[in-house]
């Protein structure tokens, strides 16, 4: 077998089987409400990317992605805040700012906890107090509306036609972020999978429980994942 031919098989092998030892991103919309997460690992940080695309206009404080939550291997434990940023592109309504670089995490706070948060998940991170999350709770930096605590939907995230000529009095002048922000926690073991490792995503709207359905629509970025996904839910499914 000559070398041009053998160079041919391997790589027709590294695209068939799923590649060992590389972690995954996960991604998961809820469909029709627009919102996905994306979870990364990047060495020991977990980078949750929280997104609101759905492509209308809203008007009141329930129509506005507040938090995710969701369950990670019990092996990863608690998680430490680094930071709550908005992206590079993004920007917030009614004349809000951000800290330098873009930062809000003195508007959204994260916790973790051996009993459930909610949704029967035992990991979240939210704009608002949801009877949870406190002041204890943020991601650090300056208090940028209102409460220093998380309270109301102030810098949950909206989506990115929205626009304040329509908002009613649960959302009037309460500063928003357009379209996505990206948090980051420390603190993974070594070789953490998100596609393997992370379960039982739910989203959350507005100021209060809101109870989204579960996820309708499913993205894994790399090779191999999606079939771990499938079979942990046939596992959770038969389970009951």
């Amino acid at each position: 077998m000559n070398r041009l031919v053998r160079c041919a098989l391997v790589l027709a092998a590294l695209l068939v089987a799923p590649m060992r030892g590389y972690a995954t991103d996960l991604t998961v919309d809820n469909g029709w409400l627009g919102a996905s997460v994306t979870f990364s690992a990047s060495g020991s940080n977990l980078i949750v990317t929280l997104t609101n695309n759905f492509p209308g206009d809203p008007a009141k404080s329930k129509d506005i992605l507040t938090g995710v939550f969701f369950d990670v291997d019990p092996s990863a434990g608690d998680l430490a805040t680094v930071s709550a940023k908005i992206c590079a592109t993004c920007s917030v309504t009614n004349g809000g700012g951000t800290d330098p670089g873009g930062s809000v995490g003195g508007e959204w706070a994260y916790q973790w906890g051996e009993n459930t948060l909610l949704f029967g998940d035992h990991y979240g991170i939210s704009s608002t107090s949801l009877g949870i999350f406190e002041k204890g709770d943020l991601f650090g930096g300056k208090n940028l509306y209102g409460s220093a605590a998380p309270d109301g939907v102030d810098y949950g995230i909206t989506t990115p036609n929205d626009t304040a000529g329509n908002n009613d009095s649960t959302l009037a002048g309460i500063p928003l972020v357009l379209n996505q922000v990206i948090f980051t926690l420390s603190g993974l073991p070594a070789g953490f999978d998100p596609s393997t490792a992370i379960s039982n995503i739910n989203f959350n709207y507005g100021p209060k429980p809101s109870n989204v359905p579960e996820p309708t629509s499913l993205a894994l970025l790399g090779i191999g994942g999606a079939t771990a996904w499938i079979a942990r839910r046939r596992r959770n499914n038969g389970s009951h």
